[in-house]
C-alpha cells in the first residue's frame, strides 16, 4: 500500500501536516510531496507491530542526501516502534538539498 503527502499544506501551522502511522494491519509507504522550500512535515508511529512504515522521497527528490531516498519508522523493539517520529524539513529543491531528517524514537 502507498499513500502520498497532499501537496498543498494548510495554514498556519507549525507543520505543514502532522501524520500519523498505523501500520497495525499492514505495512505501508508514504510518498512525500515535491521539494518545496521551508515545508514541514511531522511522521509519528502509533503502533508497535513488525509490518514497516516507509517514508519515500517523491521521484528525483532528494531525502536525506539521496536521491530517491526513503527512511523507516521502525525498530528492531516492539517496546521502542510505538511513539517513533521523524520531522522532515525541506531545504530547498536542488540537487544538493531536499528533504532531511532523524528518525527518533519516544
Amino acid at each position: 500500500t502507498t499513500y502520498t503527502v497532499d501537496a498543498s499544506p494548510p495554514s498556519p501551522s507549525t507543520y505543514d501536516s502532522t501524520i500519523f502511522c498505523d501500520a497495525t494491519a499492514t505495512a505501508f509507504t508514504i510518498t512525500l510531496p515535491a521539494e518545496s522550500e521551508g515545508r514541514k512535515l511531522k511522521f509519528i508511529r502509533k503502533d508497535d507491530s513488525t509490518n514497516a512504515v516507509t517514508i519515500q522521497a517523491a521521484s528525483g527528490d532528494y531525502l536525506n542526501g539521496t536521491v530517491d531516498g526513503n527512511v523507516s519508522l521502525h525498530h528492531s523493539s516492539s517496546a521502542y516502534r510505538k511513539g517513533l517520529s521523524i520531522v522532515l524539513v525541506c531545504e530547498g529543491t536542488d540537487t544538493t538539498e531536499g528533504w532531511w531528517g532523524l528518525v527518533r524514537d519516544n
